[in-house]
């Protein structure tokens, strides 16, 4: 946050606009929404959140990132005015398509302006009704959202290594190999036997933060999910 005020202080005549994920796709950790709030009221910023990885999970009611922090007491509903929030329907809402919420002005800007927009076929109806289903699902039960909470705790603690955890509490668990060859070679390992973990190298991380991409969900069991801790275990140590 410290850099990115002086890089807003570097510009002080020029509208802002702070962008980034709710939750990093790579890591599994969540943005510091409440100090991008406040440098936002401090420059009279807009700050843009992509939360395809949050919403679904974060928050008691799911709705994801703002709420995981309103819910916290760390921000109020107030700061949405200085919020434009953006959640794909693909993760978990499982649907294709996109959502995009802000103050209206902004919303008709996009709808009057944004070429994207304007030149996309509109969503076929089944596709609409399945994705307010799903939103409604999301917000009135909890099952799913704590069945994956639970399997994401269990499968943390099953991993015996506790250094390539990181402090992700999200479904994207890294396990931080480092080397780029050892990581292809469990990645290769997991397939054969039987689980789809992909590996992450550079260009899309840096040199020398390889790592295995695990990603959680409601429909695994808890067998599932320890007999993949315990094949990682054993594969780390060869």
């Amino acid at each position: 946050l410290n850099h990115l005020e002086e890089l807003i202080k570097k510009n002080p005549n020029k509208r802002m606009m702070i962008l980034t994920d709710g939750v990093f796709s790579m890591d599994g950790d969540i943005a510091d929404v409440p100090g991008l709030v406040y440098l936002c009221k401090k420059y009279s910023a807009t700050l843009y959140i992509d939360d395809a990885h949050g919403y679904g999970i974060l928050g008691n009611n799911g709705q994801g990132i703002l709420e995981h922090y309103e819910d916290l007491g760390l921000i109020n509903k107030e700061s949405r005015k200085f919020i434009i929030y953006m959640l794909t329907l693909g993760k978990s809402i499982g649907i294709s398509g996109a959502v995009i919420c802000g103050k209206e002005k902004i919303i008709e800007y996009i709808i009057q302006k944004a070429k994207p927009y304007i030149y996309t076929t509109a969503s076929a109806p089944y596709i609409a009704s399945g994705a307010s289903r799903a939103i409604k699902l999301i917000r009135e039960e909890t099952c799913l959202r704590d069945k994956s909470r639970s399997m994401i705790e269990l499968f943390r603690s099953k991993i015996h290594n506790k250094s390539v955890l990181t402090l992700s509490r999200t479904p994207i668990q890294p396990i931080m190999i480092k080397d780029v060859n050892k990581a292809v070679t469990i990645a290769g390992r997991l397939l054969e036997l039987g689980f789809l973990v992909p590996v992450i190298r550079p260009p899309t991380v840096p040199v020398g933060t390889s790592r295995l991409r695990v990603s959680i969900s409601a429909l695994h069991t808890k067998k599932d999910i320890v007999s993949l801790a315990s094949t990682i275990n054993s594969l780390l140590l060869e």
